[in-house]
């Protein structure tokens, strides 16, 4: 844009130089003419190429802040420098010029009150061997809304021009006399809207104020005001832009059509009024992009020039490979609503109740069993039930009897296998694991090894064909289907074994159980609460753009006190990625102890790489309370079998 600016005033010169070589001497002013008119050809030739480039609503253009300070708010805080060439054909090469160019910029800062900020830096400067130019510009921008942007730049301008090696002046010309000229506070403005996730709309104005510039032959002089409007649309892989622009009496416009691919890279093709252009760039990682760019006049002015190569360099803050989000390939789905940030972090508890139990295990001895006898016994016969939880969806005892089983609740275990299989299989109500890891794994987080251990034990003893025993399984559809999943590990289930569900409540006799100084009646109070009570979502697409988060998983009781809460659940993995570790857990409210019996809301609260703090909507989990009385009764095997085998030991949960 400057460029443009700068060869209209160079031909302003240029026609005075002109006017005054025709006061000279005919040997001198034909050379000074020629010069002239080589002046003008390279300045017209950079400023008719350089102005058709930036589109103002092109976000993924690095050089779009030369003209629109609205886009840096929506680009990725950025560093570029680039550099361009023209040679005209002379063989001396006196007439080569040279355009480099810059800009700085961060996003996402605090200025008192004001949040959501970017600043920049951006200018050029124009080398030609008669003249020099200058631009320089400090940018500010702030997203109004998700879809509206604006943003203001404030800068100097400079121009100096040489002269001296140009023949036929002679000495005390006034051109050779000018040196540099500055015009300060040289403001511009533009705003960027988005209709859609698609289209992208833009205007902007520069050189506001019209900022003066004196050079003694010209008096004062004032820029031109130089407007540009754009508008660009996003399909799949594609993208199109159409520009136009606006500097006293020259009008400009320019297409481009582009095809890119997310983190690598682009290639485009623009025509303008002016010229055409062949532009590629690529990211060669970590946030570093090559960008080469070739302008072609499609003027006259063809027949002086060769064309102008760039080569630029980008180097993006956050390490991605374009300046932008395309918006317009999210996965959009029409019945469910979209991710925002405040959603993004979800919980959810698979189940609706938590229950405090009291649980109280008495243990009854028959009679026949001596305490020698019991010293001898293996300790988990007496511990065998502390792995009971107090889950029932269903009652066993029930589906036992609708398949025909007798009023004791006395069932094969195969044909008892078999029932509940269908029914997982029809309504999947169990969520029982298929194969043999996930089943152990299930049992582990159920269970205690001691009481997984009873039942490896008792399915080697089922290997032998004369034996029949029965088993006492607690009166849960899914417990039970997972213990005997499990027992069918080990050995083949068939109705020689006997599943029985009992609700018979034996008070006992003895406060101890003979040498073993195991207390016959015991009770405690615990928690039941699974380690995957909870599950976690967080939309790592819809964060990717700001990098990771930090959430805390909290629980308040119904008059909103904190009673839980834990900051382990977002991890990094070896690649770099968000990953959400699996919560493990022993709630206890502040102070020590179980919480009450009541409502509670579980929530996440996160802060996002935004410097915003965003909340998941809560919800309601309910904590109550159940007993969990349990029997267990130890009694004389009549059949003989090994020494670790004497004695049945049966358990009876109410």
């Amino acid at each position: 844009m400057a460029h443009r600016r700068w060869g209209q005033n160079l031909r302003k010169r240029l026609y005075q130089f002109g006017a005054l070589m025709m006061k000279t001497k005919a040997r001198s002013r034909m050379p000074a003419l020629v010069i002239a008119g080589l002046l003008l050809s390279s300045a017209l030739l950079f400023g008719q190429d350089r102005v058709t480039t930036p589109n103002p609503a092109d976000i993924g253009d690095m050089r779009a802040n030369l003209v629109n300070p609205a886009v840096i708010p929506l680009q990725d805080p950025l560093f570029f420098v680039g550099t361009r060439s023209l040679h005209l054909g002379v063989a001396d090469n006196i007439f080569a010029a040279r355009n480099n160019m810059f800009s700085l910029t961060a996003t996402d800062k605090r200025l008192g009150p004001f949040d959501g900020l970017a600043f920049g830096i951006q200018g050029e400067i124009l080398n030609t061997p008669p003249q020099n130019n200058l631009s320089l510009n400090a940018l500010l921008g702030k997203r109004l809304a998700e879809n509206l942007s604006l943003g203001f730049s404030v800068g100097v301008v400079n121009e100096a021009l040489n002269l001296s090696g140009v023949e036929g002046l002679e000495a005390g010309d006034p051109l050779l006399q000018e040196s540099s000229r500055w015009a300060l506070f040289n403001l511009g403005a533009g705003v960027i809207f988005s209709p859609s996730r698609y289209v992208m709309l833009a205007a902007s104005a520069n050189q506001i104020n019209q900022p003066k510039l004196s050079f003694a032959e010209n008096g004062d002089r004032r820029l031109e005001r130089y407007i540009t409007a754009g508008g660009t649309i996003g399909l799949g892989y594609f993208r199109g832009g159409l520009s136009v622009a606006q500097e006293g009496d020259d009008f400009m416009s320019q297409v481009f059509f582009e095809a890119f691919k997310e983190e690598r890279g682009f290639v485009k093709l623009g025509y303008g009024t002016e010229s055409v252009m062949l532009e590629g760039q690529l990211h060669v990682g970590g946030g570093v992009s090559l960008n080469a760019r070739y302008g072609y006049p499609v003027t006259e002015l063809s027949q002086a020039s060769s064309g102008s190569p760039e080569i630029s360099l980008v180097f993006n803050f956050k390490k991605h490979g374009s300046l932008y989000a395309a918006k317009w390939l999210d996965r959009e789905i029409p019945w469910a609503p979209a991710y925002s940030l405040s959603n993004a972090f979800q919980v959810q508890s698979m189940i609706d109740t938590l229950y405090i139990v009291d649980k109280s295990i008495h243990r009854q001895i028959d009679p026949a069993i001596t305490n020698k006898e019991l010293a001898d016994m293996p300790r988990e016969l007496f511990f065998s039930a502390e792995g009971l939880e107090p889950e029932f969806p269903e009652k066993l005892l029930a589906l036992t009897r609708q398949n025909g089983a007798a009023h004791s609740g006395r069932v094969g275990a195969r044909q008892l296998m078999d029932t509940l299989r269908l029914a997982n299989e029809a309504a999947g109500r169990y969520r029982i694991p298929e194969d043999s890891l996930g089943i152990i794994t299930e049992m582990k987080n159920n269970h205690t090894e001691i009481y997984m251990q009873s039942f490896r034990r008792l399915a080697e003893r089922m290997k032998d064909p004369n034996f029949h025993s029965s088993i006492v399984i607690p009166p849960d559809g899914r417990r039970a289907y997972l213990v005997l999943r499990y027992l069918s590990l080990y050995a083949e289930v068939t109705d020689r074994i006997s599943v029985i569900v009992d609700d018979q409540h034996i008070e006992g006799q003895r406060d101890l159980l003979g040498a073993t100084k195991i207390p016959e009646n015991f009770s405690y109070r615990r928690l039941s609460a699974p380690v995957d009570t909870f599950k976690f979502s967080l939309n790592l697409e819809e964060t990717r753009r700001w990098g990771p988060v930090a959430g805390i998983f909290m629980i308040e009781d119904a008059n909103g006190n904190i009673v839980y809460s834990d900051s382990s659940i977002v991890g990094k993995s070896p690649d770099n990625n968000q990953i959400l570790k699996r919560l493990v857990w022993d709630w206890q409210v502040k102070g020590g102890g179980l919480p009450g019996r009541g409502n509670y809301y579980y929530y996440v609260a996160w802060r996002s790489a935004d410097r915003n703090t965003y909340r998941s909507p809560k919800k309601r989990l309910t904590v109550d309370r159940k007993t969990l009385p349990i029997v267990i009764r130890v009694s004389k095997n009549n059949q003989p079998a090994a020494a670790d085998a004497r004695y049945n030991a049966t358990i009876l949960v109410h």
